[in-house]
């Protein structure tokens, strides 16, 4: 403990010594980690299990189905009609819940009012079934969610989220309370705590039965596969996912066995969470199906988190070699009084830790400043199809003020400090004690 104490003074005298260099590594680190950080809460929120979709890690999603016909002539695809879920995919063993939500093509609107004298507020729906309060995480602040028998009788209930229910009644406990949806009565089952739009799958002001909007129970063709449902399917443990896709898969082989004029393609389907974010990024291949062009999206991505790693790095390791020869003598009479190369070593990588710390924690603060500051656009740089009446982005301090955000800024300030300081110093300490103070002089 005393000697860290005496890395840590001894850093600290260096750093005031020093105050050009100290200022100049400390932000250049703080950049770099900064920049990191943005890049993988980005990832993190789009990808992670957070509120209400917890159950990322587990959640399989089957998003479109493509019928060609078997003649050769034509082929038809979207999104998938109620008999998938209820029908087709219903008992398989590894399935542990499945939800169903209308995939509306652009921003679904409506308009909700105490009264009919009331002022309307403009909201956004979502039209769910009843398993997709077992599939996300809600959390409740009262009520409960409806039922898979109220979405299927097309019962007129809805779940509010906290913000609207405080702007029609003034208090989130608003179950059993009437209000008006697009001019129809309906009645509060429950009430949610807020979800913010970096969850567009869950995202809403309101939450209604499936059963009440009757385009979310349409279907087409002899197949009757095709209509305008998303499908998310979870497995009991991660570890299942992979038996629930190959049963998945399994379903529509059988199926198609059936299907006289049609053969049901569900393009490597069912993809897991953070695979079914590109989904709606797409390119045609040599035949005529159409496929998630992944590997190029996330491809930049790799190149530019590989150039946040290498070359602050480089730069920084030459303001050290700068350093270190102002030092070298420094290390010379050390080393002439016994003490060892690796002694020295660890001394240079101690005190080099401190200001890369000093860096990496301006950079995490600098990094939570700027996602607050752009995130009504930061976060849909994996979207392709942006709706602009779609309400912004928010960050919420459970996303942000997650342990796994700060391993990785500990994990990058270790790795930065190991490959900026580790080679200058080796350099430094291969002359001899004559050479050093020889230099010195």
């Amino acid at each position: 403990m005393n000697r860290f104490r005496k890395y840590v003074y001894r850093s600290w005298a260096l750093l005031r010594q020093n105050p050009l260099f100290s200022s100049i590594y400390i932000l250049g680190t703080a950049l770099s980690v900064a920049l990191l950080m943005v890049l993988f809460i980005i990832f993190y929120v789009k990808f992670a299990p957070i509120y209400p979709e917890g159950n990322r890690n587990r959640t399989l999603v089957l998003q479109y189905v493509q019928a060609d016909e078997r003649n050769g002539h034509g082929s038809s695809g979207g999104p998938l009609s109620p008999r998938v879920p209820y029908e087709l995919l219903k008992g398989l063993p590894h399935l542990d819940a499945t939800a169903a939500v209308y995939a509306s093509w652009g921003a679904e609107e409506g308009r909700v009012a105490q009264t009919v004298r009331s002022a309307a507020l403009p909201v956004s729906p979502k039209y769910v079934d009843g398993g997709f309060w077992r599939v996300f995480t809600f959390r409740f602040l009262s009520g409960r969610p409806f039922s898979d028998a109220d979405a299927t009788a097309a019962m007129p209930v809805a779940v509010l989220s906290a913000r609207l229910a405080n702007r029609l009644f003034g208090t989130t406990e608003a179950v059993g309370r009437q209000f008006l949806f697009n001019g129809n009565e309906l009645k509060v089952a429950g009430v949610v705590q807020d979800v913010s739009w970096v969850t567009p799958a869950t995202a809403a002001d309101v939450w209604l039965p499936l059963a009440l909007n009757p385009d979310a129970l349409w279907e087409t063709g002899d197949e009757r596969l095709r209509g305008s449902l998303y499908v998310y399917l979870t497995a009991p443990n991660p570890s299942d996912k992979d038996a629930l896709r190959k049963e998945v898969r399994e379903a529509f082989r059988r199926y198609n066995t059936t299907c006289p004029f049609y053969e049901n393609d569900i393009l490597d389907q069912p993809d897991d969470y953070w695979k079914s974010c590109f989904r709606s990024s797409y390119v045609h291949d040599a035949g005529s199906s159409l496929t998630p062009y992944i590997e190029a999206t996330l491809r930049p991505f790799l190149y530019f988190l590989l150039a946040l790693i290498f070359i602050p790095a480089l730069n920084l390791g030459g303001i050290i070699a700068s350093r270190m020869d102002s030092r070298v003598g420094e290390l010379g009479i050390r080393k002439a009084y016994g003490a060892s190369n690796f002694r020295l070593l660890r001394q240079i990588m101690n005190e080099n830790l401190l200001f890369t710390s000093l860096g990496s924690l301006l950079g995490l603060l600098l990094s939570y400043v700027c996602l607050w500051l752009s995130s009504d656009w930061i976060l849909t740089i994996f979207d392709t199809n942006i709706d602009p009446a779609m309400p912004a982005p928010e960050f919420t301090a459970g996303m942000l003020l997650q342990p796994a955000v700060f391993v990785v800024a500990v994990c990058f300030c270790l790795l930065l400090n190991f490959l900026s300081a580790l080679v200058p110093a080796l350099l430094s300490l291969r002359k001899s004690i004559v050479e050093q103070l020889h230099q010195k002089r």
